[in-house]
């Protein structure tokens, strides 16, 4: 995560560290957290350190800190880059390591990898800096034969299990409400599941998840049903989308729908009167804040 000091527009901190622009201000105007250079133009430039300091009072915010006693929390740590310490000695290790376990069916050694890599790194750091990469890494093996579909499966279902078990009561509070579902024949949930733990976690949002290979007359049901704040849904082809692509408009144009996944495009998501999801499932999750 570390970045050439005074590199990054504001826009580009809130995609990395799931905050929108306007928390990312108030963090700066309220607490001190975050001290950006400024552009010949006047804009904000942040440094590798302000990336630290943002991820980090995402973390402590997710742990039920109050904001200014998490940015005390933040700013009393000292200087240095402690989030990309971590993601460097913490973060390649656990990804080996969660490698080899799912290699050797070892489910329960995948558990306690994650579980140590929600410790350490936080949700965000987590899902960005090892589980987001070793599914990738699982994609391109399968692709070239490395790996038995077993071992696809078995891979993909442990991490799926692992982060439902951590979502158990994402459901509650009195937040807003998100939807979300895979798109009908969608199989690949682990992104939208992380997008879910995002919105729960940073962003105090409740959710109803209906999972993968959602027939478009249930989600459209279920949404009327619940009158949520935004339905979301996903697939990693855009084909998912198009043989109900007169209904998804219909639905958009009654709800505030956004797609995300390989899948999803900004020229698509016009065509279906939907918000673009980009970036990670973190940094989406602050995009539909943002938005509400």
């Amino acid at each position: 995560m570390s970045v050439s000091a005074g590199s990054l527009r504001i826009g580009e901190l809130a995609r990395r560290v799931g905050a929108t622009p306007a928390t990312l201000r108030a963090w700066e105007r309220r607490y001190g957290l975050l001290r950006p250079a400024r552009s010949p133009k006047g804009y904000r430039l942040y440094s590798g350190e302000d990336v630290s300091r943002a991820a980090e009072m995402q973390a402590q915010l997710a742990r039920g800190l109050a904001p200014a006693e998490a940015a005390e929390l933040v700013k009393a740590t000292g200087k240095g880059d402690p989030v990309a310490d971590l993601m460097a000695s913490v973060g390649s290790d656990s990804l080996a390591r969660l490698r080899e376990a799912l290699d050797r069916y070892d489910g329960v050694a995948a558990d306690r990898l994650i579980d140590r890599c929600l410790m350490n790194l936080g949700l965000a750091g987590a899902i960005q800096g090892v589980l987001l990469p070793y599914l990738r890494e699982l994609g391109v093996r399968w692709e070239k034969n490395e790996i038995s579909v077993a071992q696809e499966h078995f891979a993909s279902g442990a991490i799926r299990r692992r982060l439902l078990h951590v979502a158990d009561g994402w459901e509650r509070g009195d937040g807003r409400v998100a939807l979300l579902a895979c798109a009908p024949g969608e199989q690949h949930d682990i992104g939208l599941v992380c997008l879910g733990l995002s919105l729960h976690s940073y962003h105090g949002w409740r959710v109803k998840y209906l999972g993968a290979d959602t027939p478009f007359p249930d989600i459209a049901r279920a949404a009327r049903f619940i009158r949520p704040d935004v339905v979301v849904a996903s697939a990693v082809s855009p084909a998912r989308f198009f043989t109900d692509l007169a209904a998804w408009r219909t639905l958009g144009a009654e709800f505030s729908t956004a797609i995300g996944g390989a899948g999803a495009s900004s020229r698509l998501a016009r065509r279906l009167g939907a918000t673009f999801l980009s970036g990670d499932p973190v940094a989406a999750a602050g995009r539909i804040a943002a938005l509400a």
